[in-house]
């Protein structure tokens, strides 16, 4: 995978771009020359679309920030009071800190509370289950193996979060932690997003109401998505469920040989995301 598409789908573009759009903005107040004011001017704006593009926020928290961008930019080409000035100039600097500061936290491993049972049951895609041989073994079999964890792998190759409202009645009987990687096929297959959330709150809304402790893979977005990220997250929030941040599954997605198609593990990649996988639900699980 390309490192640029990688930073942008991973959301780490959104730390790059602002941190890139605050500098700017600093040299544009400090520099004398016209031209190199201008070019701040020009760059401050694009660096704010690129930074939001794939960012996992509500439209009116991203339209705010640019509503400041703008408004910064068009005092550049007109004359405003000192106050004025400071405070148009200090808006987008403010907001843009707290997204970075908001986001960093998304971005960290959660915490994942201690379960009884050394066991985990997995929902998801072809990144799950695997396509056949030339893949290998698929992430959770190697949890199993690797770490000796009771492994109940429920994923299909082309599942959405559809077949996993059908399916997610199979838990009620089998202990231990439920790790949820679907919205994928979803995202790239011109599901509605109305219907993606429909079907995402019926999973974790039946898992809660059987006090399962769920981890849930965020999804890596691309530009024009946000609203997937957004609703993702939001459900996490109302039924307390663990977000593995999606740039631990580009990290693995942009490593060299994870791949055979730029979507689909090959058998390092798989290893390698069932590594990133354990770094977070390892310590919730009971020791041998």
């Amino acid at each position: 995978m390309n490192p640029l598409v990688a930073h942008l789908i991973s959301g780490q573009i959104l730390f790059t771009a602002l941190l890139a759009m605050v500098l700017l903005i600093i040299l544009y107040e400090n520099c004398k020359q016209r031209g190199v004011r201008r070019l701040c001017a020009v760059l401050v704006c694009n660096s704010c679309l690129l930074g939001v593009c794939t960012a996992a926020y509500p439209w009116w928290l991203l339209g705010t920030l640019l509503a400041t961008v703008g408004g910064w930019s068009v005092h550049s080409w007109i004359a405003v009071s000192g106050t004025v000035r400071n405070a148009i100039t200090a808006a987008p600097i403010m907001l843009a800190w707290i997204i970075v500061v908001t986001e960093a936290g998304w971005a960290m491993r959660p915490a994942i509370s201690p379960i009884s049972e050394r066991s985990v049951v997995v929902f998801g895609d072809s990144l799950s289950a695997g396509l056949g041989e030339k893949e290998g073994t698929p992430w959770p079999d190697q949890l199993r193996d690797r770490k000796h964890v009771a492994v109940t792998n429920l994923s299909e190759a082309g599942a959405t979060t559809a077949d996993g409202l059908k399916n997610v009645f199979q838990t009620d009987h089998v202990p231990g932690l439920v790790i949820i990687e679907l919205g994928g096929n979803d995202l790239l297959g011109g599901v509605a997003l109305a219907d993606f959330e429909k079907n995402l709150d019926g999973i974790l809304s039946h898992l809660r109401s059987h006090n399962r402790t769920v981890v849930m893979v965020e999804l890596p977005l691309l530009p024009g998505k946000n609203a997937w990220g957004g609703t993702q997250r939001r459900l996490s929030r109302q039924y307390r469920c663990r977000l593995i941040p999606k740039r631990l599954l580009v990290d693995v997605l942009a490593a060299p040989g994870s791949t055979t198609d730029t979507l689909h593990l090959s058998q390092t990649g798989h290893q390698r995301l069932a590594e990133q996988i354990w770094s977070v639900i390892g310590p919730g699980l009971p020791s041998i």
